[in-house]
């Protein structure tokens, strides 16, 4: 949520859970399909358009691909838990 907050709602405690469902998703893709930053992104960027309703732009694909960049960067802390 800190780092791929697109509704903006990190500040809402009703909404911890907002993201959780796409989450697992894509934490399966990374520890389990060992997937990339450019899957991770293309995955982030389909979550944000077609089920959240958010226009494809370049800032989507920043945010998305910063995102992805991050989660691959701290996988190797992932498998030591």
């Amino acid at each position: 949520m800190e780092e791929w907050d697109l509704l903006m709602v990190a500040d809402e405690p009703a909404a911890f859970d907002e993201y959780d469902a796409y989450i697992n998703e894509v934490y399966v893709m990374l520890m389990d399909h060992d997937a990339s930053a450019d899957e991770i992104t293309a995955r982030l960027i389909d979550i944000a358009v077609n089920s959240m309703g958010f226009p494809l732009s370049g800032e989507l694909r920043e945010a998305s691909q910063s995102v992805a960049e991050t989660l691959v960067t701290w996988k190797p802390g992932f498998l030591m838990h």
